[in-house]
């Protein structure tokens, strides 16, 4: 059913996550944890069949943004036949087994809690578990319960709760209170102030305590408490596992334009399979009318790039990002909505010296967190790695010659970079963008293998 084969932390991912009612996989971002967890849950219904235990479904909740990215996954990485089910309205039917997938603000929802709460789940997946660090937020009741609004939690209904996340308490450990105080009541005190004035350093203001940073060595005695329940894993520890470069497809729902986009698709649906052919080598290059649909096709994704990446650097989950883009407009969008990250921008417009001084601030200043390029102009003869504190490349839409997409990853995965890069490719749901964008990856990771000498990190 899959040809994914597990690394070896993932196995043994597998094997922690199985063995606990509780878990938390504190990994960092890029090293598996998805796979593990789906494995996890292959491995747990299998072990309640031996028993005679009827399948109950899985419940996945996670940011909006990633549902259908984890309907992707497992369908990847499961080894059972199972339905999945992506809940993106609140009267989406649930199966009596299989995969419910929802987000963490749609499962607040009154009518969508109460037909969560119907039935019973083998296992509870809460990826991205810092979306529910606040104890007053309506998403993080609804998951572990508060009286008033949510009798109980979600948490109440299943046999497994695995918390998956690279940063689970991004700022101070008082944001991993509300899943301690679910999973671990013995290990913490019975509320939210005693518990951050235990842990951490507070001031107090006329309004209540201020958390200012963590008491570390509170902290590291509450950990070796709990130790048993987290795995943690860093990426330098398993590097020798990852490949240098690692392709992913990233499924995007769109905005309000995706409907003018599957329009336009209709309208030049022979041009596109023409430029199926031509990525493939089998034709000539397709007319240049398909540029309206590109430009509408690239703008329709920024929005959930914007939410997903603004989570990531908020969270620290990635340090730095290079983005890649084929038009000015959604360039500019792009640094726009990520402002407060701080932007550098680099298209055939800016002038070659404000190219530099915006290379150079990307690689020297350590605010300067995100770099929005054009995939010409901004993809050869740079580099853009900050000396490993940027891994991860996104490729709005990918340049429809796939050697200028390996050019451009190359920025980063070049000589000097310690870590193993990771290659986001969006493509727009239920859209001829996502052939496109698929055959594009496959061909640009080609390339980029073809680049490569001994697993050494350098540039084409």
């Amino acid at each position: 059913m899959t040809d994914i084969q597990l690394m070896p932390h993932q196995e043994d991912g597998v094997v922690f996550l199985g063995e606990r009612d509780v878990a938390l996989l504190h990994w960092d971002q890029g090293t598996g944890k998805t796979y593990a967890a789906v494995r996890a849950c292959d491995r747990a219904q299998l072990l309640n069949e031996e028993e005679g235990m009827p399948p109950l479904p899985i419940l996945v909740i996670c940011p909006a943004v990633a549902r259908r990215n984890w309907r992707r996954e497992f369908l990847k990485a499961q080894t059972r036949d199972r339905q999945i089910i992506v809940m993106e309205k609140g009267r989406t039917p649930i199966a009596s087994s299989g995969v419910v997938i929802v987000s963490y603000d749609l499962a607040h929802r009154p009518e969508v809690w109460a037909e969560l709460m119907k039935r019973d789940y083998d296992a509870l997946i809460l990826d991205e578990v810092q979306y529910i660090k606040n104890p007053k937020a309506l998403r993080t009741q609804a998951v572990f319960g508060r009286r008033r609004h949510y009798p109980e939690g979600l948490i109440s209904k299943a046999y497994q709760c695995w918390a998956l996340s690279g940063t689970p308490a991004p700022n101070h450990i008082g944001e991993l209170f509300p899943w301690l105080k679910a999973t671990r009541p013995e290990a913490v005190p019975a509320g939210y102030n005693q518990f951050i004035r235990m842990y951490c350093r507070v001031e107090e203001t006329p309004w209540g305590p201020k958390v200012v940073g963590n008491n570390k060595d509170q902290v590291r005695r509450l950990m070796n408490n709990i130790g048993d329940d987290v795995s943690r894993i860093h990426k330098a520890d398993v590097l020798p596992d990852l490949p240098p470069i690692r392709f992913s497809p990233v499924e995007v729902s769109g905005d309000q334009t995706a409907a003018q986009v599957r329009d336009l698709e209709d309208q030049y649906r022979a041009d596109l399979e023409q430029l199926l052919e031509n990525i493939q080598g089998r034709a000539p290059e397709p007319a240049a009318h398909l540029t309206t649909l590109r430009r509408i096709t690239e703008m329709a994704k920024i929005g959930d790039l914007l939410s997903t990446l603004s989570a990531e650097l908020t969270d620290h989950a990635i340090e730095k990002v290079v983005v890649f883009a084929n038009f000015i407009d959604s360039i500019d969008a792009i640094a726009a909505g990520l402002t407060e990250y701080g932007t550098a921008v680099v298209h055939g417009a800016i002038m070659p010296k404000n190219r530099q001084l915006a290379i150079d601030r990307f690689q020297n200043d350590p605010e300067c967190r995100v770099f929005v390029g054009q995939t010409i102009a901004a993809g050869t003869a740079i580099t853009l790695h900050a000396d490993g504190a940027c891994q991860d490349v996104v490729m709005v839409s990918a340049d429809w010659v796939p050697g200028n997409n390996a050019q451009a990853i190359a920025r980063v995965h070049r000589i000097g970079q310690p870590g193993s890069v990771t290659a986001r490719f969006l493509h727009l749901a239920n859209s001829i963008d996502e052939v496109v964008i698929d055959t594009l990856m496959k061909k640009t990771a080609n390339l980029c293998s073809a680049f490569q000498e001994e697993r050494k990190h350098h540039a084409a």
